[in-house]
This record gives structure tokens, sequence and C-alpha cells, in this order.
């Protein structure tokens, strides 16, 4: 598992990715764990993410359609009770490591939700990132190697957060702003 080190990334950051976000693929017709059509690689993916230490309340794969990319979800309860950007980023970091361990070099938008309270805060980001993080963060010899590595799969990617209780995706920006603490 990965640990983030405040000094690899800067909080303020997350206020320009939040910037970026906008509602999620996931409403595109994805296949959830034990129904007709979900990929056989759904429970490697849940087998993963529960080695790492993390509730699974789900896993589901929507196949390439047409421009939209594959997607691997996987829903995870939130392991932390104070709603911080470093433990938001080191769980989203993490699940997306476990999707890529199972899905290999496989073209696809990665998406961990962590349901936190009310919320799902879902984290978005293309496997090759996480792939090419994987391979420099072994690489790296140094905390400076490993801020690179870091910097390289945090320092763009989106995030959504839907409301259970409405149904329906609120501004992150505005949650964030509301929500996180900086520590």
């Amino acid at each position: 598992m990965i640990r983030l080190n405040a000094r690899w990334w800067v909080p303020p950051a997350l206020a320009v990715v939040v910037a970026l976000a906008t509602p999620s693929l996931v409403s595109a017709q994805v296949i959830w764990l034990g129904k007709p059509g979900a990929d056989p690689r759904g429970p490697q993916v849940k087998a993963a993410l529960e080695k790492l230490g993390y509730k699974v309340e789900d896993v589901g794969f929507r196949a390439q359609k047409g421009s939209d990319p594959t997607l691997w979800i996987a829903l995870t309860a939130a392991k932390y009770a104070a709603l911080t950007a470093t433990n938001v980023l080191e769980q989203g970091l993490n699940v997306w490591i476990g999707i890529s361990g199972v899905i290999g070099n496989e073209k696809a938008v990665l998406i961990g939700g962590q349901v936190w309270t009310k919320y799902v805060i879902e984290m978005h980001q293309s496997n090759d990132k996480v792939r090419a993080f994987l391979g420099a963060w072994e690489a790296a010899k140094t905390d400076d190697d490993r801020k690179k590595a870091v910097d390289g799969v945090l320092g763009r990617f989106t995030i959504a957060v839907f409301d259970l209780e409405k149904g329906q995706y609120v501004d992150a920006k505005d949650f964030v702003n509301k929500n996180f603490t900086n520590k």
C-alpha cells in the first residue's frame, strides 16, 4: 500500500483538480459484480482491494462503447473519519493500484469511489497514468523521485461527488471547500 507524504504534493492543488471535475461516467450502463455480463476479473479486483485492507462495496465494469473508454469502478468504504485531502488521495491512489494490478496494461479509466457518510467521492484516472506511476515508484531511489511519481498520477485527475440521499451529483468544488481539511 502506498502512503503519501504531505511534502510530495500541495493541498491547494486539489482545488485546481476539483475545478476540472465533471459528472461521472459511472451512470453509463455499468455491469456490477454478480450480474449477467459482468467481467470475470471483477472478483479478482475485489479480492485485491480487500487484501489492501479495504471494505469493498461493489466492483463494476463497462466495456468500451464507441468513443467512451472502458471503465473499471470500485466502490470502497472510506477508511477515514476525517475528510482530509491526504486521506482521500491516498485511498484513491491505492484503489487505482489495486484495479490496475488485476487488469494489467488494459486501456481503461479507473474510478475509485469512496463511500463517506452520505457521499461517494469518485476519483477518475487513466490506467496508463497509474501504470506509469507504478513504474516510476518502483524505480524511485529518493524522496524527490517518489514525489515526481506522485505528481504524475495525482497532478491531474477528475473528481466527482455523488450524494446518495439525493441521488444526484453535487458541485465537487463546493463540496471540497465545505468538507475537506488540508491536513
